[in-house]
């Protein structure tokens, strides 16, 4: 899963020190601003700092907006130029929008004292001024004083902005100016949105049910609503879906007060994207303050050390809520590297890649047999932000502590030094191995699993028939062994016309699936026509999934 994120950050010749936002593929990220020298005079900031965002919050995301003003001439002149140099690019038609102004003025005023533009400061504040959608293209520059340096300022901005502008289409303009007491900063936010919502509710009381109805913009379809609960847990949401890309959902806050993370996913040619990531306030759970830290994560230099940093992270966040930790496996960090490497040298961050595929494929060809592959992306300046990213993301979340995965890979491609830091390119690559089961325990799994998924359905259970187990567990046991699957069908066949005293027609279901609890997703969970069954649960090698495999076979009858 990705999101819609754009990097911009560069050092300037002499006058500028310029930067932009890190971005974690999950959830975009403000990175700190690269430092320029303390001039004479200028204020000496603590090394952190209590961030609270200034004005009055939203009390819905996606109000019906009031017109966008700016301060000063000078923003005027910039908000000016962007539009004019957007006209012909894929952001033409890109628009002032007032809140992403406030959000600019946030990152303005902290970029003016030199503290650090935090991938938590960003949160907080497109949340407070009622934005959903991930984090803006921000670029950040620092002069001197204005008016002095405005012709200056302008001409380096009018320099770097086709480049920014032919990476994304852009609908939405935010512009600011801070005067600090030595420096002052000016901010230009871009932001894409493929999202339309009705207001959403930011803070809500308990038990309320917060409704949330929208559309998703073309490219985009095939809309998901996921959530991190109070407890940490992911839920996807039921959705009632609409023409044209239309979806309702209802978000239940329960009688716990906190927070919970909403995330509207879509998907187009490049895979699922997050398009929307925000938090709603249950009860009498209040947004949180930040504390910024300066200089808290060390440039990286080296990109093995980055990955395993990555994976400890990773393991850390299982352990805390009680998960195995992942074994690392050099064949998926092989995988992973590869295609952060794709990423950084076409400048596309997708899952898919017209030249090597999806990342089943790319799992496939490194020999890896496996029921399961999940795949996270991130793109950041350092290891700690591209983490943080993911687990803000509910989706990604979902993957790092995902139960059933056993092992990881991570790869890392240093990109281009941004005053100092490495841009990290950032693939975490997830999977399975099954272990070894105990024939029993097994199939009594894939039973319950089977009759609970029948009765959350509003199905009978069904009843075992003991002469079809045992027929089922031959089948089961002669294919898990490698015998010929159309021999094993044969046989059961003879053994099921033996009872055709018994029962008038038996369909036989057989599938190859990772763990036994998967024979819920089989056929057998939809039928109600057929009221008794047998049940066949082996393990063996499969060309797909690898040694540990399981083969479930079904025989249902009436």
């Amino acid at each position: 899963m990705i999101s819609r994120l754009f990097p911009f950050a560069y050092r300037a010749a002499l006058v500028f020190a310029v930067a932009c936002t890190s971005a974690c593929v999950a959830k975009g990220e403000w990175r700190e601003r690269p430092a320029t020298g303390r001039r004479e005079g200028s204020e000496i900031s603590p090394r952190d700092i209590e961030y609270h965002p200034r004005g009055p919050a939203a009390r819905r995301y996606n109000e019906a907006l009031r017109p966008a003003r700016l301060e000063t001439p000078f923003e005027e002149r910039v908000a000016a130029l962007v539009l004019a140099q957007s006209a012909g690019t894929l952001s033409e038609g890109i628009s002032l929008d007032r809140r992403l102004c406030a959000v600019a003025k946030e990152a303005a005023r902290l970029a003016a004292r030199e503290l650090p533009l935090d991938y938590a400061a960003v949160e907080l504040a497109l949340s407070h001024h009622g934005l959903i959608e991930p984090s803006p293209y921000l670029i950040v520059l620092s002069a001197a004083a204005i008016p002095e340096e405005e012709d200056v300022v302008l001409d380096e901005l009018r320099a770097r902005l086709p480049q920014g502008l032919a990476t994304g289409r852009f609908t939405r303009l935010g512009v600011a100016l801070e005067q600090g007491a030595a420096n002052a900063a000016i901010v230009i936010a871009l932001q894409e949105s493929f999202v339309c919502t009705e207001p959403v509710p930011r803070l809500a009381q308990l038990g309320e049910v917060v409704s949330l109805r929208g559309k998703l913009v073309s490219p985009f379809r095939e809309p998901q609503v996921l959530v991190t609960q109070v407890d940490g847990q992911v839920q996807k949401v039921p959705i009632l879906r609409e023409d044209g890309g239309g979806f309702r959902a209802k978000i239940p806050c329960g009688d716990k007060g906190g927070r919970l993370q909403v995330e509207i996913v879509g998907n187009d040619a490049s895979g699922a994207t997050v398009l929307a990531n925000f938090p709603i306030y249950c009860g009498d759970a209040t947004p949180p303050s930040v504390r910024l830290i300066r200089d808290s994560d060390p440039p990286v230099h080296d990109a093995a050390q980055a990955e395993r940093t990555i994976f400890e992270l990773a393991n850390s966040e299982r352990r805390a809520v009680g998960l195995s930790e992942l074994a690392w496996d050099d064949r998926a960090a092989s995988v992973a590297r590869a295609h952060s490497v794709d990423m950084r040298d076409s400048g596309v961050v997708a899952h898919v890649l017209p030249s090597t595929g999806s990342a089943a494929d790319r799992v496939q060809r490194a020999g890896i047999r496996t029921p399961l592959v999940l795949e996270n992306l991130a793109r950041a300046f350092s290891p700690r932000e591209a983490h943080l990213g993911l687990m803000n993301s509910p989706g990604h979340r979902a993957n790092l502590l995902s139960e059933a995965a056993t092992h990881l890979g991570v790869g890392v491609a240093l990109g281009r030094d941004v005053a100092g830091r490495a841009e990290l390119y950032v693939t975490e690559v997830f999977f399975r191995v099954p272990p070894k089961l105990d024939a029993q325990a097994a199939r009594s799994a894939a039973r319950k699993a089977l009759a609970e998924k029948r009765a959350r359905a509003g199905l009978a259970e069904l009843s075992v028939d003991p002469e079809l187990d045992l027929i089922a567990q031959e089948h089961a046991a002669t294919i898990a062994r490698g015998g010929s699957r159309e021999s094993a069908a044969a046989v059961s066949a003879r053994r099921v016309e033996a009872l055709a005293g018994r029962f008038r027609t038996v369909v036989t279901i057989v599938a190859v699936v990772g763990d036994p609890e998967d024979a819920a997703a089989t056929e057998a969970v939809k039928e109600r026509a057929y009221p008794y069954h047998g049940l066949g649960v082996a393990q063996g090698h499969d060309p797909h999934i690898g040694d540990g495999a399981v083969f479930v076979v079904v025989l249902l009858a009436k």
